[in-house]
């Protein structure tokens, strides 16, 4: 499974409807999306519940300042 996290629901709109479309999933791997709040320290609080979950194979932070 490869996580894709946003700080926020607006910031992945165009994107979760694309990943529904695909029926979760790309280029046959499990795509999951999640929101992890604004800031440093909901961030880091929603990345800990994240990995206490499970080991994703890799996590993308996008969004508007997902570079950053």
């Amino acid at each position: 499974m490869t996580v894709v996290t946003f700080a926020l629901p607006q910031e992945s709109g165009d994107f979760r409807q694309m990943i529904r479309a695909m029926g979760g999933r790309l280029g046959g791997e499990e795509i999951r999306i999640v929101h992890l709040g604004v800031g440093p320290a909901a961030a880091s609080s929603s990345v800990q519940r994240l990995l206490a979950e499970g080991s994703p194979r890799a996590i993308i932070c996008a969004g508007f300042a997902g570079g950053l």
